[in-house]
């Protein structure tokens, strides 16, 4: 009986000693708790937005709506030349033509694209190796002002076969899809309503820029609207098929139609036109 009291004793005793530790640890945890302050989080900084390609532009791109997009910059990565959301809106860059090339997600500068009647916007337009001639126009040749540019043409050359002869006209068709730059001094990317231009500046290569030289200097040139779903219309301009007689010179020809048959009386006398060919200090002068 004396054993059993003991153990009971010895067990409540013990029971009351972790009691008594446990309330104590509780306490002293509160008490460090309590101690310790409490440090708030530092609130969201809202990220500064930054306008940037949306997808790869090339050089020579006219840049449109939806190509470009907003997105969230490092504030110690921001330059003063980034285009920033509240400062500038985005529709200031469309209708811009890349300068250099510009990967997807790269930050928009006013450096890297050329605007509408800023310097250098023509050059920027024409793609790599085309050149920009201009030929004048009137109301009559130029489709009464429905030629826009961003059409593409026919350049049509009329001309006399015979100064102080006969009189006889001919045309030939000089270039086909030919893509209009400007009528004057309106440009791709600028709206405007159907007004007779004086001027229309076409993208040509090298050589057909000699052709097109030449043929201002013989006659009057026309242009010939052609249609946007024309399966003859090629990406590039391209020059028209070798006619029945043309200019014997490689490099600056011309195709005109052959003459008349003579008459049942026997040949009509008719003096050949002649072209002068310059070429530096070199003069030739080469018939039809």
């Amino acid at each position: 009986m004396r054993s059993l009291v003991l153990a009971i004793v010895a067990l409540a005793a013990a029971g009351g000693s972790a009691i008594v530790a446990r309330d104590w640890l509780e306490a002293q945890r509160e008490a460090l708790l309590a101690s310790v302050p409490v440090v708030e989080a530092p609130a969201e900084r809202p990220a500064t937005m930054v306008l940037v390609a949306a997808v790869d532009l090339p050089p020579g791109h006219f840049l449109q709506a939806g190509q470009l997009r907003w997105q969230a910059w490092p504030d110690e990565a921001l330059s003063p030349a980034h285009i920033v959301q509240g400062q500038r809106p985005e529709e200031d860059f469309v209708g811009a033509v890349s300068r250099v090339p510009v990967l997807a997600g790269e930050p928009v500068t006013d450096a890297r694209f050329v605007r509408p009647g800023e310097r250098g916007f023509l050059a920027a337009v024409l793609e790599r190796g085309m050149r920009a001639a201009t030929v004048p126009i009137t109301a009559t040749s130029g489709n009464a002002g429905f030629v826009f540019p961003g059409d593409r043409v026919d350049l049509i050359l009329t001309s006399r076969m015979n100064e102080g002869g006969d009189g006889r006209q001919f045309a030939v068709t000089v270039l086909e899809s030919v893509r209009v730059l400007a009528i004057d001094q309106r440009l791709a990317t600028q709206p405007a309503d159907a007004a007779p231009g004086r001027t229309a500046t076409l993208e040509v290569t090298q050589k057909m820029a000699e052709k097109v030289a030449l043929a201002i200097q013989m006659g009057t040139l026309s242009l010939s609207l052609r249609s946007l779903g024309n399966d003859g219309d090629a990406e590039q301009p391209v020059e028209p098929a070798t006619g029945p007689v043309p200019i014997v010179d490689r490099d600056l020809y011309l195709e005109v139609a052959p003459p008349p048959a003579p008459s049942a009386g026997g040949p009509m006398p008719v003096r050949r036109p002649t072209v002068v060919v310059l070429r530096g200090a070199e003069a030739r002068e080469i018939e039809f």
